[in-house]
């Protein structure tokens, strides 16, 4: 029988470095609440102005509540499901500081993030901006030019190992995402820098504010090291496919799948030569 393992350590650098240490959560997931709080000590805001995209209830999963509900900043809230969305409407309808709107975002035009933040009324260099669509998130930040946000937060698939530029084609319709290295080189071209990671997001400031953070070595390696949730997969000489890792369909119930699942050959043509 075939051998299939995994060997080394995980490589990731303790979670005191590069603001992991200050992880805390009051609506957010995992812990992105305690490192934003973190880095607007080092950076301190200039408007308290937030865009949450992707905001769901206002509470749940939020990355902006705390901002909101416990240091009084303005926001524009955007959700696109009808559901969630009416629960946002009625969490903010006393709130003449945060506007609520329901659409799915665009990559250009009014829908853009750029044409939402626009009609919100939002300073250009807005504190922070939280994107969260589950799919087009790289394609929105792309589309971003005419604001520059102090503090960009996006969600990543962390199933993608670090090597890989993985970026999904430009439809909302689908749902598979963007690697954390995709994100990586996208913020360089627009001038950010990466300062820290949770699981599944990435946290991106201006180059010109990264001094304030003091991280020698923002290299992805560095930076996020969880290779427990990368599937490797390889050939034998005979035409077959192998796999190595993580072999569960994480968004779908963690149904497991093995090599049979994925060869591309029947048993009768895996052969040499």
């Amino acid at each position: 029988m075939a051998v299939y393992e995994v060997r080394g350590t995980d490589r990731r650098k303790p979670d005191s470095i590069h603001l992991g240490g200050h992880a805390a959560n009051v609506t957010s997931f995992d812990g992105e609440d305690g490192i934003i709080e973190r880095i607007f000590q080092l950076m301190p805001p200039a408007n308290t102005f937030c865009l949450e995209i992707g905001a769901h209830d206002g509470h749940d999963g939020s990355n902006s509540w705390t901002l909101i509900n416990r240091h009084g900043w303005s926001s524009l809230q955007i959700e696109a499901d009808p559901s969630r969305f009416a629960a946002l409407s009625r969490r903010y309808a006393d709130n003449p500081q945060v506007q609520c709107r329901q659409m799915m975002a665009a990559i250009s035009g009014p829908d853009s993030l750029d044409g939402a933040l626009e009609q919100a009324g939002a300073p250009v260099d807005l504190d922070f901006l939280s994107l969260d669509v589950d799919g087009m998130d790289w394609h929105l930040w792309q589309g971003l030019v005419r604001h520059r946000p102090r503090l960009v937060l996006v969600e990543f698939n962390h199933t993608v190992p670090n090597e890989v530029v993985f970026i999904q084609d430009p439809d909302p319709s689908v749902n598979q995402g963007a690697s954390l290295r995709a994100f990586m080189e996208l913020g360089k071209s627009k001038g950010y820098e990466l300062v820290a990671t949770t699981i599944t997001n990435a946290f991106f400031v201006p180059a010109d504010e990264f001094p304030r953070f003091g991280i020698a070595d923002n290299s992805i390696d560095s930076m996020y090291w969880n290779e427990a949730y990368w599937t490797r997969i390889f050939q034998g000489y005979d035409g077959s496919l192998h796999l190595a890792g993580f072999q569960k369909l994480i968004w779908k119930r963690m149904l497991p799948f093995t090599a049979e699942d994925v060869q591309p050959l029947p048993r009768s043509l895996r052969t040499y030569g």
